[in-house]
């Protein structure tokens, strides 16, 4: 499996969400226990986030 291709989704209210980068993930750390899921494919994706719409919000996490 590649890389998935970058593109982005607005919500109706103006939050605008960019898939910058979705990569499969291998690197687990065998000290915290880490280890794939038999089956399943991981990944890591970065994300850019805008408020393109007319509320005043703020995202925190």
């Amino acid at each position: 499996m590649g890389t998935v291709p970058a593109g982005a989704y607005t919500w109706p209210d103006g939050l605008k969400v960019t898939v910058v980068d979705a990569k499969v993930f291998t690197d687990f750390d065998k000290d915290l226990l880490e280890s794939p899921e038999p089956g399943s494919t991981d990944f890591r994706v970065t994300s850019k986030l805008q408020n393109t719409g007319k509320f005043n919000g703020q995202i925190t996490g």
